[in-house]
């Protein structure tokens, strides 16, 4: 009974994510959704022990008796107990349908001022103008190396691009601290999109292994869920070519998104290699905030 809950709640979250937008629901609401299937799963659960769908019904289920096959009826508190079990999951029902209806509806305002939908659907859609400009959010990069180990080194490239399409009056780029919440994110890329108010995302991952580097990079449109580009660099890990990397990975972005990288490159802070890492690793135990991580950032 789990396993037929747990695919039909699946099932019901794929057609809510490609419904909702043709229904003009925003994809925010597709939180409800989850949110109702995680709700509902505790009542399954409990239903799938108790009872048993057969044939001729509803039935209890039999003891761990190799022997006892026989179909068990129904006694007078099991009605009593199926009936609460409908009564909350209708509760819960309503409950989430009443909250996704009251999510305002794509392009509509809210005392005055543009919801993040409408913004994101404008920037788009072209429109030129301060408010419609393209918002743009850079997930947090995933550690591939073979000892996974090397976060911090992820990290340092994921900050660099933000820091390089930051500098760009050609699109808003959403904050670090923001895009954080999203590591390893288990939502999809709309959803994502409408919690950052972001019309494209970029995903990517680093491989470092020996003297090699890998990084690989990918442009979501956050309304269709569709790649617009994606690409992967190999190279002798170097700090020129590491610096090449993230300065191609943000012109290509912009390219991707139909304009052009504006503003000048930032100074990277060392042309030494194993400095760079240590200050890459400092920041990184620095960031975790552990009395440990503190003491390693200081070495």
């Amino acid at each position: 009974m789990a396993l037929v809950y747990i695919v039909s709640a699946w099932v019901a979250i794929q057609v809510a994510s490609e419904a909702f937008p043709g229904l003009d629901i925003p994809d925010v609401a597709i939180r409800y959704v989850w949110l109702g299937a995680i709700l509902g799963f505790p009542i399954a659960l409990v239903f799938g022990w108790l009872y048993d769908i057969t044939v001729h019904g509803i039935v209890r289920t039999p003891p761990a008796d190799p022997g006892g096959t026989a179909d068990l009826p129904l006694r007078k508190w099991d009605y009593g107990v199926l009936v609460m079990m409908l009564v909350v999951l209708a509760g819960i029902t309503v409950q989430m349908t009443e909250k996704i209806r009251q999510i305002e509806p794509q392009g509509q305002t809210v005392g005055g001022a543009e919801t993040t939908s409408e913004l994101s659907s404008r920037s788009r859609s072209g429109h030129s103008g301060p408010a419609s400009q393209m918002t743009v959010a850079v997930l947090p990069f995933a550690d591939l190396s073979p000892e996974s180990d090397k976060q911090y080194f992820a990290d340092g490239v994921h900050e660099e691009i933000i820091a390089r399409l930051s500098v760009s009056p050609a699109f808003d780029v959403v904050s670090r601290t923001s895009v954080m919440a999203f590591r390893n994110p288990m939502a999809n890329i709309r959803l994502i999109g409408a919690e950052l108010g972001a019309g494209a995302v970029i995903e990517g991952s680093v491989r470092y292994a020996g003297d090699k580097v890998r990084v690989t990079a990918q442009l979501i449109d956050t309304r269709t869920d569709t790649h617009l580009w994606t690409r992967s660099f190999d190279r002798a890990l170097t700090l020129e070519n590491l610096f090449a990397i993230q300065d191609e990975i943000a012109e290509q972005i912009a390219i991707g998104l139909n304009t052009q990288l504006q503003g000048d490159k930032a100074a990277y802070p060392t042309s030494d290699l194993a400095a760079y890492e240590s200050f890459l690793l400092g920041k990184y135990h620095y960031r975790e905030r552990t009395s440990d991580d503190l003491l390693l950032s200081v070495q």
